[in-house]
């Protein structure tokens, strides 16, 4: 019996390493109610590709497009941040502080949420932006890097003046 069970364990474990040896780009498009996701399995972890197959060939429900991608192996498990299909960086002290974005404002008032990136391929989507993102053109050249120094130093201050109004 313990062979047996053995067996089962071993074959589980070639398994699991065949899966992590896949290479995937992950696609994220607004959803209706929770994000939609569309995986495609790739040779060698292109930017350019994926950029290229989001704009041509990643269509989901409803006509929506997706905002980001990322590399993940065959598990599921991210091997890199998100690369925003385009969209405009924009940080908490960019947020109007009236009514209209009220909302926006509290839900930002975070320092892992202080910047945001607003992307518009199809439906708006704004999402976190965080040190391990990047954001793309439609040909997978980087323009903005979620680890630039005035961002982080900026993630800083919010986290600071978090830290200030509700403790550590």
């Amino acid at each position: 019996m313990s062979s047996a069970t053995d067996k089962v364990k071993e074959l589980e474990a070639q398994l699991e390493e065949a899966q992590k040896s896949q290479l995937f780009c992950t696609y994220y498009s607004p959803g209706t109610f929770f994000l939609e996701q569309s995986r495609f399995e790739i040779e060698t972890r292109s930017v350019a590709a994926c950029a290229t197959r989001a704009k041509a060939d990643v269509k989901e429900r409803h006509g929506a497009k997706p905002f980001a991608f990322r590399f993940t192996d065959g598990n599921g498990k991210s091997l890199s941040g998100l690369h925003y299909l385009t969209g405009k960086v924009i940080r908490l002290d960019e947020v109007p502080d009236d009514k209209e974005h009220s909302i926006m404002r509290s839900n930002m008032f975070d320092p892992d949420r202080c910047v945001v990136v607003e992307n518009t391929n199809s439906y708006k989507h704004v999402s976190h932006f965080s040190e391990g993102d990047v954001i793309v053109d439609w040909e997978g050249n980087v323009v903005r890097r979620g680890d630039e120094p005035e961002l982080v130093a900026y993630r800083a201050e919010v986290k600071k003046q978090y830290d200030e109004e509700y403790g550590s």
